[in-house]
């Protein structure tokens, strides 16, 4: 897989989403609440980096972090917003 895939980090949580010619600009754009970045990355920097930076947070939402950075074709979803402490937004 190429490398896409970025994690944008806001004041509620942290956003997982596609595109690999993404700027932080272009987040900013999108996400008012926007703080920074990580990306683009691939599936396994995306996983490594949750483990490092986030534990909690891949173990909580695993299910949901693993669907999105392996969807194929039309399974895939533009983004998947997670929160810090439980639960999707």
């Amino acid at each position: 897989m190429a490398a896409e895939l970025h994690i944008v980090v806001t004041r509620d949580g942290l956003i997982l989403t596609r595109g690999a010619a993404a700027t932080v600009r272009d987040f900013q754009d999108v996400y008012p609440d926007f703080m920074t970045s990580l990306g683009p990355m691939d599936r396994d920097g995306v996983l490594d980096t949750f483990e490092l930076e986030w534990p909690d947070v891949l173990v909580m939402h695993h299910d949901t972090i693993r669907t999105f950075i392996d969807a194929k074709g039309t399974d895939q979803r533009p983004e998947v917003r997670l929160l810090f402490y439980g639960g999707n937004l």
